[in-house]
């Protein structure tokens, strides 16, 4: 935020909390939401928005609840945090493999982890793993590279279920596949546009990305009607 070309008083990265002068970012705020407000009134858009918990009243006051909150990950973390708790191998696993990403992948964010600030899994307690997401470090280091652990070659079919099983669609019913009948379709019950849920075929585990087909009619019953010409 502030006038282009100003220096930059802090920044909103990936998966934490808002990181400089909240007084300062509380002025930045006021500003665009009085602009807000006499052009619009239009929603103050927060991009980066994930855990940014010191920010979230200020800009929900200041902007009256008009306040368009972008924000991804957060889920994924907080599922990961469940398989350190019942699943210790898998997660020093996907931890690992973030630790090898994490030079790659934070090409394409504004993040300041090191790896060196983050402890190696090898080194942790196992009942210390689910901590390992409110170091900072570690925690911007799992967020970035949640693409490259979700497509990581070599993966077994049972450790990707799992992953969009806990990262998909958290507020939805466990992913299975579904038998709907041909009546159903992809504007019944609750759905999303999730790519994880497509990506296994699914949609919120109630109903298929693809519609049913129906199936052939049996031999010996009479053939539809064709259309006639005018039609």
């Amino acid at each position: 935020m502030g006038q282009p070309g100003a220096p930059v008083r802090g920044r909103f990265e990936k998966g934490v909390d808002y990181i400089g002068d909240l007084v300062e970012l509380e002025k930045d705020i006021a500003a665009h939401a009085a602009l807000a407000r006499h052009f619009g009134p239009y929603k103050l858009s927060l991009h980066s928005g994930s855990d940014k918990f010191k920010v979230y009243p200020i800009a929900a006051r200041l902007a009256q609840g008009l306040v368009h909150l972008k924000t991804a990950g957060t889920s994924y973390l907080e599922a990961l945090r469940t398989v350190a708790a019942v699943d210790p191998a898998f997660f020093r696993t996907i931890y690992a493999f973030a630790r090898e990403r994490y030079e790659t992948d934070k090409a394409s964010y504004h993040v300041s982890a090191e790896l060196a600030k983050a402890p190696l899994a090898k080194d942790v307690p196992q009942d210390d793993l689910p901590a390992l997401l409110e170091q900072f470090d570690a925690r911007e280091i799992l967020h970035v590279t949640f693409g490259s652990s979700s497509r990581k070659p070599g993966r077994t079919e049972s450790s990707a279920s799992r992953t969009r099983s806990s990262t998909c669609c958290a507020r939805t019913p466990r992913l299975t596949p579904t038998t709907s009948s041909a009546t159903s379709s992809s504007t019944s019950g609750p759905s999303c546009d999730d790519d994880r849920c497509h990506s296994a075929g699914l949609r919120c585990g109630r109903v298929p990305r693809k519609s049913a087909v129906s199936a052939p009619p049996p031999a010996d019953s009479p053939s539809p009607a064709r259309p006639s010409s005018s039609e």
